[in-house]
């Protein structure tokens, strides 16, 4: 049934608040202010799926994908910038408050820089078997199938294209995959999990999709199954060569920060 809601707050997650006598009612993409139409979550009797916005809020502004709302990969992209660092800050103090320490908290450092260097894309065989590859709906295992993401940086360019490729070069094995793609100065690497065991044909057919999309490793569950060029990044004045599904500070400018932070 569809209600109207209004939200008095955002939670630690950034879901809209309507506090009740029965208890806080949680609707994703609302801010504070605003009056909106929810419908039911089966099987979260607090939480509500948003309809609609009735009332919106001043500080709502319209989100750079088309994606956001239906994709889960992002919170706040319908949030003017300013309020949403006042409230990320404002979570820092409560969190040291609440432990007892009264310490003083600079601004929010903006670490965005050229977008996100790594992803992680889901492949599924969705209704009438139709394959899908994305990212995963909020809280669900439903899958949006995307084509493009503007919070990658440039160096991710053509991975969601090779993701694509990837997942349909290992269709005949009708497994759920798992495809992390991290942008590195030599190109893409890319490790697939959740494909099993791979035959002599499924390696021939990775081997020309990674040709064919010029990527420079391709492993599985770190594995080794293609390689064009040994995948490495530059920190500071160090050349760091990764290993296979390393892990990495999700944005270049955010590593910078944290080690100068470090010094």
């Amino acid at each position: 049934m569809v209600e109207k809601i209004v939200i008095a707050r955002l939670g630690r997650r950034g879901e809209g608040v309507a506090d009740r006598p029965a208890g806080p009612v949680y609707v994703p993409y609302t801010l504070p202010g605003e009056t909106v139409e929810a419908d039911a979550w089966p099987g979260h009797p607090d939480r509500r799926h948003l309809i609609g916005i009735a009332t919106p809020s001043p500080d709502r502004i319209v989100p750079i994908c088309l994606h956001f709302g239906t994709c889960g990969g992002c919170t706040f992209q319908h949030w003017a910038t300013p309020r949403y660092r006042d409230w990320k800050r404002a979570l820092v103090v409560e969190t040291l408050a609440s432990a007892g320490l009264d310490v003083p908290i600079d601004d929010l450092i903006e670490a965005q820089g050229n977008g996100r260097r790594r992803a992680v894309f889901h492949a599924r065989r969705g209704t009438h078997d139709v394959l899908e590859v994305g990212f995963a709906s909020l809280r669900a295992h439903d899958l949006v199938a995307i084509d493009r993401c503007p919070i990658l940086e440039p160096g991710l360019d053509g991975s969601i294209e090779a993701a694509w490729a990837i997942a349909e070069a290992l269709g005949p094995m009708r497994k759920p995959l798992d495809i992390q793609v991290t942008a590195s100065e030599a190109g893409l690497d890319v490790d697939v999990r959740g494909s099993g065991p791979l035959t002599a044909a499924r390696v021939n057919e990775l081997s020309r999709v990674t040709e064919r999309h010029r990527l420079a490793r391709l492993t599985r569950h770190g594995e080794l199954v293609v390689q064009r060029s040994v995948p490495f990044v530059l920190m500071g004045r160090a050349r760091v060569f990764l290993p296979p599904g390393g892990f990495l500070q999700a944005t270049a400018a955010g590593e910078a920060i944290l080690a100068k932070t470090r010094h």
